[in-house]
């Protein structure tokens, strides 16, 4: 790299040219002290002769004092006369020489009096330009009005062929303003030019002969040039632009005009500093209007959809941003909590199925760092071929938990990201955040409040429980499964699941053993017994789950294989564990931070009251379906499970069997040995049924003497084989002498009827010809023994 100045060089020429009169006036002295041992002249009057002739050239120039030497001439002519003396040709002679010399060196002091005017002159002239340059300079409002006008005001100041403002793009240098040369709007230059060394360096680049540096670059249809000025604008140690002049004649830059262009390129400077610290106080202003009007809009909100949508309706136009959504990681994929902006329909479609975890998008939810793509190489979130730009901003609540990713994007044209765009994004991270855990909590307060109302009502339990694994699915961060067991006698069972087929789960997993249960918490006995939650990650999850004799791990809609993170957390009450709570996550290990322990160790306590009051409603349940006597079902608990086996069969298209029973000489019973007798047979009537039905088979008291038994899934042959069985068995109580006999009927789904009004009048119809058709034998049997 050459920095050149060619002061030095000239510096002996000066010196020279300032010696020259002090010379020739010393040689002219020289000659009249010479002369006056001839006795031809004195002193004295060649002082008087030589010294003005000296003075008027060095005031007036060499053609003054040329017109005075006569008068010198005259002068030694009247000296002869008055003396007597006369004078030769040699005083003549000599006293012409000595004029001659005075006048050439008077003339020498007058040119270097006449340039130093000049120079002065054309300083004075610069120095009026620079201060007309620097107050237009000065009324620039922008960075390209100061970059238009630069060349234009320089061009007054000082002469060159052509001038430009190259400002750096990309792997280059772009123009952006011309003087005297005519280019395309999108011309740029590499950085192994001259230019580009003075924008690499940070320092001006010379070039007094172009012929000779390999980085002179040829502008494309300017004139042709001999050197060229390259003068980078340098603002807080940054080069802005390049200013390049170029000159025809050689060495046309050198040191005379270095001051000028100097204090030209300081007003630059100066004025682009200022310009940028009025533009970064606007940004300022801006940046902290949006971020006010954000604070704003987020403390309207409650719900954590609006909150991000309100915040995207904020950020977008602020930052001129194109389209932009909160991304939330669930069941391993990333999908929008709120999407605005230029959207198609398409996209839409893939946000809602949900995003791969995958590179960037992994990156920024793994490290918590945001990432700005200033060009696009490929899509990233939007899988738009359009997108250009894009931002993943990070999201993350107290405790540096991710809560979303931020995801904007600029399309069709690539434009960088600024720095006070970059600050602004991080700025709004927090309120951001604040935003969305605090809608977050009053989503869990509300929802526990809710359970805790629903806590007093009379629904069912399976619809309590299933309302509390709704609940907790809504109120524990990073829940994206839940199933909740519930202990009854010494073994816990699948009652409410979320995310998880419930029915599979209930026929093909389960019951478990309090021991399993145990090994399934994988951690200290006694912490399991006071309920403190406990966390698997990874494979643990599986490996800790083939402990139990029938595991979900290899059912189809188990789904163990797939899960990163789970928390069991067992519900304990006064009389030990009555229930267990499953949270699963199949996104991220890290899933369940310290805040959604707590949150679900707390709601836990709520399962418990809904598990004690279910037993309870169990109770209650129990005694308004159940006779009291005979400890089976009455004919209410009889009509709710018809209609429920009835269903169940129309689902699965099989069979369903009613059979009617009713006690024939009951009345006997009751007249000749008390109610007291009478309620003994039905007790033992129940039993009987009781040990002859399936495990399947329900029984029932009607009312009175009538019994109902249901037969499930049996075809209507083996349904009346049992039938004949069960009168049978009833035919063999025998009571003080007396003998039970028993009529049936039957009445099969879908032959008899489909619904169970339709059957039950088949099934009765039935047994009073069952009935009948008894009668008619007795008396037949009793007419052939008289």
């Amino acid at each position: 790299m050459e920095r050149l100045s060619h002061e030095p060089s000239r510096r002996p020429s000066r010196v020279r040219i300032k010696a020259g009169p002090a010379l020739l006036a010393s040689l002219s002295t020289v000659l009249f002290l010479l002369s006056f041992p001839l006795r031809e002249a004195g002193i004295w009057q060649g002082f008087l002769i030589a010294i003005p002739v000296l003075m008027i050239a060095t005031g007036m120039g060499w053609r003054s004092a040329a017109a005075l030497s006569p008068l010198g001439l005259v002068l030694l002519w009247l000296r002869a006369q008055v003396t007597g003396v006369p004078a030769s040709l040699l005083d003549y002679a000599g006293l012409l020489v000595a004029l001659a010399l005075g006048t050439l060196a008077g003339n020498q002091i007058y040119m270097l009096w006449r340039a130093a005017e000049r120079r002065a002159r054309r300083s004075e002239r610069r120095a009026q330009l620079l201060q007309q340059a620097a107050v237009e300079l000065n009324q620039s409002v922008s960075e390209d009005d100061l970059f238009r006008n630069a060349p234009r005001l320089l061009s007054d100041i000082l002469p060159f062929t052509h001038a430009e403002v190259f400002v750096p793009e990309g792997e280059g240098l772009r123009v952006h303003t011309t003087w005297r040369w005519q280019v395309e709007p999108d011309f740029s230059i590499p950085f192994e030019t001259v230019t580009g060394r003075a924008y690499l360096s940070g320092l001006r680049q010379y070039v007094p002969d172009t012929s000779v540096d390999p980085d002179y670059m040829v502008a494309p249809g300017a004139e042709p040039t001999s050197s060229e000025l390259a003068l980078p604008i340098v603002v807080d140690g940054t080069v802005r632009a390049v200013l390049n002049l170029e000159h025809e004649r050689l060495d046309a830059f050198g040191a005379h005009v270095q001051d000028s262009l100097d204090a030209f390129v300081r007003m630059m400077e100066e004025v682009l500093y200022r310009l940028e610290a009025t533009a970064a106080l606007e940004r300022n202003k801006a940046e902290q209007k949006t971020l006010a009007d954000l604070s704003q809009r987020l403390l309207l909100t409650d719900d954590v959809g609006d909150a991000a949508g309100a915040a995207l309706e904020v950020l977008l136009p602020a930052l001129d941003i194109d389209c932009g959504a909160f991304l939330l990681l669930q069941h391993g994929r990333l999908r929008p909590l709120a999407v605005r902006g230029d959207f198609t329909a398409a996209l839409e479609k893939r946000l809602a199925a949900g995003l791969t975890l995958d590179g960037d998008l992994a990156e920024v939810w793994r490290s918590r760092r945001p990432v700005f793509v200033d060009r696009l190489e490929g899509p990233v979130w939007t899988a738009s071929a359009d997108a250009r730009s894009v931002a993943l901003l990070p999201i993350v609540d107290a405790s540096e938990r991710m809560q979303s990713v931020l995801a904007l994007t600029r399309l069709r044209t690539p434009r960088p990201w600024t720095e006070e765009q970059r600050r602004m994004l991080l700025a709004a991270a927090t309120p951001l955040s604040a935003a969305l855990e605090r809608s977050t909590l009053n989503r869990q307060l509300l929802a526990m409040l809710e359970v805790i109302r629903q806590l007093s009502s009379s629904e069912a339990p399976n619809v309590l429980y299933r309302r509390a694994a709704e609940a907790t699915l809504e109120l524990v961060p990073g829940a994206e499964a839940v199933s909740i067991l519930v202990r009854h006698d010494e073994l816990f069972y699948y009652e409410a699941a979320v995310g998880w087929d419930l029915e599979e789960l209930q026929n093909n997993a389960g019951p478990f053993t309090y021991a399993e249960q145990v090994q399934w918490y994988a951690g200290d006995v006694h912490r399991f017994e006071q309920g403190v939650a406990r966390v698997l990650k990874g494979d643990a999850i599986a490996r800790h789950s083939a402990t139990a004799e029938r595991t979900p791990l290899h059912l189809e809609g188990g789904r163990l294989g797939e899960m990163r993170s789970q928390v069991m957390i067992p519900i304990a009450d006064h009389d030990g564990i009555v229930a267990i709570l499953n949270i699963d996550n199949f996104s991220t290990e890290d899933a369940f931070g310290s805040n959604a322990l707590r949150v679900a160790e707390a709601f836990a306590q709520h399962i418990a009251v809904i598990v004690r009051q279910a037993e309870q409603m169990v109770e209650l349940e129990r005694s308004a379906i159940t006779d009291a006597l005979t400890g089976l079902g009455n004919r209410e608990g009889f009509e709710r499970a018809v209609r429920q086996e009835l269903s169940r069969a129309r689902r699965y298209e099989h069979h369903l069997n009613l059979v009617m029973v009713d006690l024939d000489n009951f009345k006997q019973f009751n007249d000749r040995f008390g109610h007291a007798v009478g309620d003994a047979v039905l007790v033992e009537v129940a039993d009987v049924l009781r040990r002859a039905k399936r495990s399947t088979d329900s029984v029932f008291r009607w009312g009175g003497d009538e019994f109902v038994l249901v037969l499930p899934e049996v075809r209507p042959e083996a349904a009346h084989s049992a039938m004949e069985r069960i009168a049978g068995l009833l035919s063999q109580i025998e009571v003080q002498g007396v003998r039970l006999g028993a009529s049936v009927g039957l009445a099969s789904y879908p032959n008899d009827g489909l619904e169970p009004e339709a059957l039950m009048q088949r099934a009765d119809s039935r047994m009073y010809e069952w009935k009948g058709a008894r009668q008619r034998a007795t008396r037949s049997s009793k007419a052939e023994a008289s």
